[in-house]
Order: structure tokens, then C-alpha cells, then sequence
């Protein structure tokens, strides 16, 4: 048998045969031989085995988005961009890139949150207005040049 020590949120720190550590404020107990830390949870009076998660969190979000309230299952902890939440899930979308989410304690998953900025990146890339009135007003190859280039930004940038 082996030991694992929680911490005061319940969740797995370290299994080992012989614990180097005293828990503080979590909890101790035996388990089998080859127990992976993130298998495990301590729900205040036993080990438990956590389920996966499904939770609706989005794949992509544009920067400064808000984003619908997720409720954690009870037992579960966030840690999203290295902070721990409990109770509702917040994922910050004030920076573009992305933002990993790790579920544990009573269900466990791993996610990514994209953080993109769509819009702010094509209008850079779009052609000028003036280039675009200009080729509406040729009309002909010169339209069909500048729906091409408009297209091309679109495929470049998409919103999802």
C-alpha cells in the first residue's frame, strides 16, 4: 500500500510509500500500490475516483467576450491559468491566447480556451476603404479582385 496526501481542497498532492510530508489542513490515507495523484480526491471522508467532466466550455472566445456563468460540480475545483476557483468557473478573455483549464477534485478534464481577437486582426489586414470604394466604383475585374482579397483576410482570420 501506499499513502496520499490531499490538501485542504481535497486534492491529490503526492502518493508515495513513504510520505515526507504532514498534510496541512487535508488529509491522509492508504491507497493501492501505483495510484496516479490526479486518479484520486478526498471528499472530506474518503478517496474518491473522480468522473469526467462534461462541462459546456468554449473552444474559442473573441477577446472581452463575456461568458455565460459555468457552475463546478460540487467537489470540483478549477484551476484556470494557474488559479484555483470553486463554485462558478470564470475564464478570463481579456488577453488574446490560450487559456488552459483544468478541472479536478470530484470530476476531472483538461481544456483550452482560445482568446481571439478576429476582428481587430482583419480590420488590420482588410484592404483600405478607399481601395475598396475604388474597385466598387470600377467595378468589373477590379471588384472581383477585391472580393477575392476580402475573402482571403476572412480564410486568414475566421471567426472560429
Amino acid at each position: 500500500m501506499s499513502v496520499a496526501i490531499f490538501d485542504k481542497d481535497g486534492l491529490c498532492v503526492s502518493v508515495s510509500h513513504t510520505p515526507q510530508r504532514q498534510p496541512i489542513g487535508g488529509a491522509k490515507a492508504e491507497v493501492p500500490d501505483g495510484t496516479k495523484p490526479n486518479a484520486i480526491w478526498w471528499d472530506g471522508e474518503a478517496v474518491q475516483s473522480p468522473e469526467p467532466c462534461t462541462l459546456d466550455i468554449p473552444q474559442v472566445v473573441e477577446l472581452g467576450a463575456s461568458i455565460d456563468p459555468i457552475t463546478l460540480p460540487a467537489g470540483a475545483i478549477a484551476i484556470v491559468a494557474g488559479v484555483r476557483q470553486r463554485g462558478i468557473l470564470v475564464i478570463p478573455t481579456d488577453q488574446i491566447g490560450s487559456v488552459p483549464v483544468d478541472i479536478r477534485g470530484s470530476c476531472h478534464g483538461n481544456f483550452v480556451v482560445e482568446v481571439r481577437d478576429y476582428a481587430g486582426q482583419r480590420k488590420n489586414a482588410y484592404p483600405s476603404i478607399g481601395d475598396q470604394l475604388d474597385a466598387l466604383w470600377k467595378g468589373g475585374e477590379a471588384l472581383e479582385e477585391m472580393q477575392a482579397r476580402v475573402m482571403a483576410v476572412k480564410a486568414q482570420f475566421p471567426k472560429e
